[in-house]
């Protein structure tokens, strides 16, 4: 049995290119599987971000292969390669999610928060949107943080909700299922 890797692809094209099918189509022949993806519009320019796992001999070969694709485009593309997932021993995943006006400090304040705790933040996903009728720029975040299970949750949790009263923004902490 051959190890797993895991190789993060970020592209960034103009709109017109589209490269997204030739990339599944390559990363399927390649017998590897996109475990995450995210597509983001700026005008007419898109930046994708995706996680593929697969055989390492073969995200070997799908290096090679889009390097070639880059060329060929004339897009910008950055690859990163890992063999596993690093993550302390004995740990909790919890989830976070909170909405928030756009241009407060609230995703600096929280993440800072965690940092100070010693907790890992292992993903986080920030999206805005707009409020109706009222048009307010406002940011989702989800975020899920590795908990040490030696760690005191209720702790955690008394004085993250006590940051969270502090930024005026109702937030949530729970195991992530």
């Amino acid at each position: 049995m051959s190890e797993k890797q895991f190789l993060l692809i970020s592209i960034f094209f103009e709109s017109s290119l589209n490269p997204l099918a030739t990339l599944s189509k390559l990363i399927s022949q390649h017998h590897s599987v996109i475990r995450k993806a995210q597509l983001v519009t700026m005008g007419d320019k898109q930046g994708a971000q995706l996680q593929i796992n697969g055989p390492w001999h073969e995200i070997v070969k799908l290096e090679n292969e889009l390097n070639k694709l880059v060329k060929k485009l004339g897009c910008k593309m950055t690859l990163d390669r890992s063999n596993k997932t690093p993550s302390p021993k004995k740990v909790i995943l919890y989830s976070i999610e909170f909405n928030a006006p756009e241009q407060t400090n609230a995703i600096d304040e929280i993440s800072q928060f965690f940092v100070e705790q010693g907790i890992h933040i292992y993903e986080m996903n920030l999206s805005p949107y707009i409020t109706n009728p009222l048009g307010y720029n406002m940011q989702h975040m989800q975020m899920y943080i590795l908990i040490p299970d030696s760690y005191s949750i209720p702790d955690l949790r008394e004085n993250f909700v006590n940051l969270c009263d502090s930024l005026n923004i109702d937030a949530y902490l729970e195991p992530a299922h």
